[in-house]
C-alpha cells in the first residue's frame, strides 16, 4: 500500500509538471493567437485605410468630372454635397494617417490648407455656376424670332459644347457688343421720332411697337452677352481648380506607406504562425503525457471526491450501477422536510432516498445533460412532500421552502445531488410579479367604476378582432359636470354604472349575451363588447327601455328602433339628475379599410382610410344625434350621415385650399337699383364672393364660406375680396359695397389689414360697408370704434339682413348708418304672407325718421317689386333687376386678365 501511494504520489507529481508546461504552453500559444490577431486587424486596418485612399482619389477624379461637364449637365448641389463628403473624408483620413505614424503631425496643417484652398476653388467654382445655370434658364425660356434663334443655337451651342475654345466665345460676345451698342443707337433715334410724332397717334403706336422690339432685342442680347460671360468666368475657375493637385500628390504618399506597412505586417504575421504551430504541437504532447498519467491515478483519487460531502450546501453522493442506485454518502448540512432537526447519518440516508425517488418520480433529470450542471430544476418542498415549481401558483406557507436541484456526473459510476435553497429569490420574484400585476389591474380597471378602462379595451380588440362594439354616450353630461361638484357628479356616474349593469344582467335576454365585457372609457362615455349582432343588439334595447322604465317582450326585438327619450337618474340621498340622453351606437364585427371620398390634402388623389370597431360605435351613436333614433347600427357597406357630412367638408376644404393656391377665387357685381322711376339705375353694386374650383366650376359662398370658417381659410378669402373691391374702385368711377360680419371687425389683423386698403384708396367716399346684423353684436365699443373710423374717410355704411332677429334699435341709433338692408326672407314673403308687409311698413317708418334708406334684397320678380314701390321703398336687389356678373361685363373697359 506503502509503494502504490508513493507511486500515487510521483505521478501526481509528474502530473503537476505536466500541467505546469502545458499551461506555459497554452499560454504561449494564447500569447502567439493574441499577437497574429493582432497583426491581422492591424493588416486590416491597414488596409482599410488603403482602401479608403484609392476610395478618396476615386472620388476626386469624379468631383472633376463633374466640373468638367458643360454647365447645363452640371449639379452644384452634387458639387457641393462632393466636396464636403471628400473634405470630411480627407480629414478622417489625416487623422488615421498621423494615427499610424504614417504622415507626420507638423504636415497636417499643409494638409488642411490645401483642403481649404480646394475648397474655396470649389466654393467660388459653384457660386459662379449657380449664376451661370440662372442666366440660363431665363435664357432659355425667352424669344423665338429668326435672328434671336439664330443667335440664341450659337449661344447654347456654347454652353453645351465644353470643347469650344475660349477666343470663340470672346468672338461672338465681341459680335453681340457690337449689336447691342447698335440697337442702343436705334433705341434712341426710336425715342427721338416718338417725340417728334406727338400728334400722331397712328405713328406713335408703331414706332412704340417697334421700340419694343429693339428693348427685346436688347434684353436678349444683353442676357445672351452675360451667360457668355459667366461661361468664361467659369472656366477659368474650373482650369484653377483642375491645376490644382496637391491633396493627390499627398494621398499617394500616403498610400505607397501604407501598402509597404502591409507587407511588413504580412511577414511577421507568416512568422508568427509557424511558431504558433510549434508551440501547438509541444502542447499536444503534453496533453498525451497528462491523459495517461490521469486514468492511472482516476481511481485512486475517486476518494477525494468525499470532499463534496463536507460543503455547506445540502449534497447526496449517488452510486449508479445499470438502472438501480443507492446513496453512497449525504453530507451533515443534509434535510428532508420542514423543520428536520439533528438526525444520524443513517436518517440522513433514508431521507436522502426518499429526496432522490421524489425527484425520479417528477421526473427532474430526464432532460438534463448529466455532464454539466443544471440550475433550470426547481421544487417546492413541504412536510417531506415535493412538487415542482409552478410559478403562477406560488406556496406562500411559512413550512414551504424552494430548492434549485441540479447533478454532476463524476464518472460513469458516481452522480453528484445539489440541493440550494432559493426560497428568497423565489418570495422576492413573487414580490415583483404581485407589484407588476397591480400596476397592470390599475392600468386597466377604472378606479372610480371598477369597469375596464379604456387600454384594457384596446388591449382585448388586439387579442379579439371579432368582438362586436355597444358604444354609449350621455348627450348632455357637460351639463351635469356645471351644475354639480366632482363629488356628486362621480356619485351620478357610479349610480349610471350600477344601473347600466342592471339593464343588461336583469333583462330577459342575459342569458343569451354570451362574454360581455363592461368599459368606462371617459367620465361620460362606455363600452360593451359582445360576440354577436344579435346580442348587441339585445343589450342596446335592454339599455333603452331599462331607462325609459318600460319592458319588452322578446317578439319586439324585430320591431323598428324607437325613438329616444329623456329619463331621471336617482343617485345619493334620493337626488336626481333629470333630462338624460343616451346616444348609443352598435359597431360591425371587425374594422374596416375603405376607399375614400374626399381628397388628398398633398395630391388631390383618392387615399383609403380605416375605420376601427370603437370608432364605428362612436359614428353610429352621434347619428341618432340626428335620426333621434335610440341607438344606430354601424353599416360598413355605407357611409353614416355624419361620415358623409366629414367627406364633404374634407372636398370643400380641399377646394379651397385649391382655389386660393391657383388664384380661384373671384368677384361679382350685383346692382342696388334706385326704383324710384322706371329706369332703375344703379345705385352702388355689392362686391360678392365667388370660387373656381379645379374642374372649372364656379361655387357661390353657401358652398364655402362656413367650411373655410371652420378650417381657417376665411380671413384669407375675406383679404382677396377686399383687395379686388379697392381694386375695383380705382379703376372705375361707380360705387361699390362689400360685406364684413363683426367677427371681421373684431379680428385685428383682418380690421387692421382693412384699414390699411382704406387709407390708400383715393375715391373712400365710393365704398360702403354692409354689417351683416343677423350675427349679433357683441364687443359693440370695438365695433363702434371701426365704424366711426370708416365714416371718417367719407365711406358709408348698410345693415345688411336687417330683421333677422339680432338687432336691437337702441345700439342702432347710436350709430350714423347710411342703407338698412331688409332681410331677404322678409321680401320673400311678402306675397304669401300680410304680416311681412306690416313689419316692412315699420321699418320703413323708423328708417325715414332717422333718414337711413332702406334697400329690398332679393326682389326676384316684378310682383314683389311692385309691393315694395308700394311701400315706399326706393332702393331694391334682386335678379328681376339684375343679375350678379364679373366686373369686365359690367365695365368693358376694364382689362381682361383683371380676375386672373
Amino acid at each position: 500500500m506503502n509503494i502504490e501511494y508513493k507511486n500515487l504520489e510521483i505521478k501526481i507529481f509528474a502530473l503537476k509538471i505536466l500541467k505546469f508546461i502545458s499551461v506555459l504552453l497554452f499560454s504561449i500559444f494564447l500569447l502567439c493567437l493574441f499577437l497574429f490577431v493582432d497583426k491581422t486587424q492591424k493588416i486590416n486596418a491597414y488596409n482599410n485605410l488603403s482602401q479608403s485612399i484609392k476610395s478618396l482619389i476615386l472620388e476626386n477624379k469624379e468631383l472633376l468630372f463633374n466640373i468638367e461637364r458643360p454647365t447645363i449637365y452640371t449639379d452644384f448641389d452634387s458639387i457641393n454635397y462632393q466636396t464636403e463628403d471628400i473634405n470630411s473624408k480627407t480629414r478622417s483620413i489625416i487623422k488615421q494617417a498621423i494615427y499610424f505614424d504614417l504622415l507626420d503631425s507638423s504636415k497636417e496643417a499643409i494638409f488642411i490648407n490645401s483642403l481649404n484652398t480646394l475648397g474655396g476653388y470649389i466654393v467660388d467654382f459653384n457660386s459662379i455656376l449657380a449664376n451661370s445655370a440662372s442666366q440660363y434658364k431665363s435664357f432659355n425660356i425667352l424669344y423665338d424670332s429668326d435672328i434671336k434663334s439664330s443667335y440664341k443655337k450659337d449661344i447654347l451651342e456654347l454652353v453645351f459644347n465644353n470643347k469650344v475654345q475660349s477666343y470663340e466665345i470672346k468672338n461672338i460676345q465681341n459680335k453681340l457688343k457690337q449689336l447691342i451698342l447698335s440697337i442702343e443707337g436705334k433705341k434712341s433715334e426710336l425715342k427721338n421720332k416718338i417725340v417728334q410724332q406727338k400728334d400722331n397717334v397712328k405713328s406713335i403706336k408703331s414706332l412704340n411697337e417697334e421700340l419694343e422690339n429693339q428693348e427685346e432685342l436688347f434684353s436678349f442680347f444683353s442676357q445672351g452677352y452675360n451667360l457668355l460671360q459667366s461661361l468664361l468666368d467659369l472656366r477659368k475657375q474650373r482650369e484653377q481648380i483642375l491645376k490644382f493637385d496637391d491633396i493627390n500628390t499627398q494621398l499617394q504618399e500616403i498610400l505607397q506607406k501604407t501598402q509597404t506597412k502591409i507587407s511588413t505586417l504580412h511577414n511577421d504575421k507568416n512568422e508568427i504562425s509557424v511558431n504558433a504551430a510549434i508551440v501547438l504541437m509541444l502542447f499536444a504532447l503534453c496533453i498525451l503525457f497528462l491523459y495517461r498519467y490521469s486514468w492511472q491515478i482516476s481511481n485512486l483519487v475517486r476518494v477525494l471526491y468525499k470532499a463534496f460531502i463536507f460543503s455547506p450546501i445540502q449534497q447526496i453522493l449517488v452510486k449508479k450501477h445499470n438502472d438501480d442506485y443507492n446513496i453512497s454518502f449525504v453530507n451533515e448540512t443534509f434535510a428532508y422536510g420542514v423543520n428536520v432537526g439533528e438526525q444520524s447519518y443513517q436518517s440522513r440516508k433514508v431521507q436522502a432516498n426518499n429526496f432522490y425517488d421524489s425527484l425520479n418520480t417528477l421526473g427532474i433529470f430526464d432532460k438534463q445533460d448529466l455532464k454539466t450542471f443544471n440550475f433550470g430544476s426547481i421544487v417546492q418542498e413541504s412536510h417531506n412532500k415535493i412538487e415542482l415549481y409552478n410559478e403562477n401558483n406560488i406556496n406562500t406557507n411559512r413550512d414551504t421552502k424552494f430548492f434549485s436541484v441540479f447533478k454532476k456526473e463524476i464518472d460513469t459510476d458516481y452522480d453528484l445531488i445539489n440541493k440550494v435553497d432559493v426560497s428568497k429569490k423565489i418570495f422576492q420574484i413573487k414580490t415583483y410579479k404581485d407589484l407588476a400585476n397591480n400596476l397592470k389591474n390599475k392600468l386597466t380597471t377604472d378606479e372610480l367604476t371598477g369597469l375596464l378602462s379604456l387600454r384594457a379595451l384596446q388591449e382585448d380588440s388586439k387579442n379579439d378582432l371579432k368582438k362586436i362594439f355597444v358604444y354609449i354616450k350621455i348627450d348632455n353630461f357637460n351639463d351635469i359636470r356645471l351644475n354639480y361638484s366632482t363629488v356628486i357628479v362621480d356619485d351620478i356616474i357610479r349610480c349610471f354604472v350600477q344601473s347600466l349593469k342592471n339593464a343588461i344582467f336583469q333583462s330577459e335576454f342575459k342569458e343569451s349575451l354570451g362574454q360581455t365585457k363592461f368599459y368606462h372609457l371617459q367620465l361620460d362615455e362606455f363600452c360593451i363588447t359582445c360576440e354577436t349582432k344579435e346580442q348587441a343588439i339585445n343589450i342596446a334595447y335592454s339599455i333603452v327601455w331599462h331607462f325609459n322604465k318600460q319592458k319588452i317582450k322578446s317578439e319586439h326585438i324585430q320591431d323598428e328602433i324607437p325613438l329616444k327619450q329623456k329619463f331621471d337618474l336617482a343617485f345619493y340621498n334620493d337626488k336626481k339628475v333629470s333630462d338624460i340622453e343616451l346616444n348609443i351606437g352598435i359597431s360591425s364585427d371587425s374594422d374596416i379599410t375603405r376607399h375614400s371620398n374626399y381628397y388628398n390634402s398633398d395630391d388631390y388623389s383618392s387615399s383609403f382610410e380605416v375605420i376601427n370597431r370603437l370608432a364605428q360605435a362612436i359614428l353610429a351613436s352621434y347619428e341618432t344625434i340626428n335620426t333621434r333614433a335610440a341607438f344606430c347600427i354601424y353599416d360598413k357597406d355605407k357611409r353614416l350621415g355624419i361620415e358623409e357630412k366629414y367627406a364633404h367638408q374634407q372636398k370643400v376644404e380641399n377646394d379651397i385650399r385649391y382655389a386660393i393656391a391657383n388664384n380661384g377665387f373671384f368677384v361679382v357685381c350685383q346692382g342696388v337699383h334706385s326704383i324710384a322711376n322706371s329706369t332703375y339705375p344703379v345705385e352702388y353694386y355689392e362686391i360678392l364672393v365667388r370660387m373656381r374650383d379645379k374642374d372649372g366650376n364656379v361655387k357661390s359662398p353657401y358652398y364655402f364660406l362656413e367650411i373655410a370658417k371652420k378650417v381657417g381659410y376665411y380671413k384669407e378669402i375675406q383679404k382677396i375680396v377686399m383687395t379686388k373691391a379697392f381694386e375695383l374702385i380705382e379703376q372705375t368711377n361707380a360705387c361699390f359695397s362689400i360685406n364684413m360680419a363683426n367677427s371681421d371687425i373684431v379680428d385685428i389683423e383682418t380690421s387692421k389689414y382693412f384699414l390699411s386698403k382704406l387709407k390708400e384708396c383715393s375715391k373712400p367716399q365710393n365704398l360702403c360697408i354692409e354689417i351683416l346684423e343677423s350675427e349679433g353684436i357683441e364687443k359693440y365699443d370695438e365695433i363702434a370704434y371701426f365704424l366711426s373710423e370708416i365714416k371718417r374717410f367719407g365711406s358709408k355704411i348698410a345693415i345688411d339682413d336687417f330683421g333677422s332677429g339680432y338687432s336691437n334699435f337702441y345700439r342702432l341709433l347710436k350709430v350714423n348708418f347710411d342703407y338698412l338692408k331688409i332681410d331677404g326672407s322678409i321680401i320673400q314673403g311678402l306675397k304669401t304672407d300680410s304680416k311681412n308687409a306690416d313689419i316692412l311698413k315699420l321699418i320703413v317708418d323708423f328708417a325715414k325718421k332717422q333718414n337711413y334708406a332702406v334697400v329690398a334684397e332679393f326682389v326676384s320678380d316684378t310682383e314683389i317689386l311692385e309691393i315694395v314701390r308700394n311701400l315706399q321703398i326706393n332702393k331694391a336687389q334682386g335678379y328681376v333687376l339684375s343679375e350678379p356678373k364679373e366686373a369686365e361685363e359690367i365695365f368693358p373697359y376694364l382689362k381682361a386678365n383683371f380676375n386672373e
